[in-house]
């Protein structure tokens, strides 16, 4: 598939073993899906880098964006207030830096952009280093276990 995509892409068969040996963890559906995103939204070859952080992505994972998330922050202030119980937040990025920034300093600020900024700039980081450590972590914890790549498939379609 991806040779026939990227057709001036050559790979040896050390490479594309070791395509396999990074990406037989993860769910073949996954791959696959990951695999013609990938084709449909870039004009490069794919790393395993590449494609396992596309994986991820298609899992659906990754932390949410820095915007997203602080929309979900602001409304959870709005709905909730700082008196009733709120829901959990969905994704532990998003509970990591509202701990650290304290929700009620965030709710009742007077300095909302200044709030903003720290609130993005912490999630940024802490974000960066939870989907790197996503990206690398065997099958994604989704459910654990192997799930090899059916007799290569993905891979062998890379030099066909």
């Amino acid at each position: 598939m991806l040779s026939a995509a990227f057709p001036a892409w050559k790979a040896s068969d050390a490479t594309i073993e070791m395509y396999h040996a990074m990406l037989q963890d993860l769910d073949s559906e996954i791959v696959m899906r990951a695999t013609q995103d990938w084709i449909l939204t870039s004009e490069k070859f794919p790393t395993i880098a590449g494609i396992r952080n596309k994986c991820a992505e298609v899992a659906g994972v990754l932390a949410p964006s820095a915007t997203e998330a602080w929309g979900e922050v602001m409304a959870v202030c709005e709905s909730y207030g700082i008196y009733q119980r709120r829901p959990d937040w969905s994704h532990p990025t998003i509970a990591d830096v509202v701990k650290t920034m304290g929700y009620q300093h965030i709710c009742q600020t007077d300095n909302i952009a200044t709030v903003r900024a720290q609130f993005v700039k912490m999630y940024g980081e802490l974000s960066a280093k939870a989907n790197g450590e996503i990206v690398i972590a065997n099958s994604f914890a989704l459910g654990g276990g192997r799930v090899a790549l059916p007799n290569s498939t993905v891979v062998k379609s890379l030099s066909a």
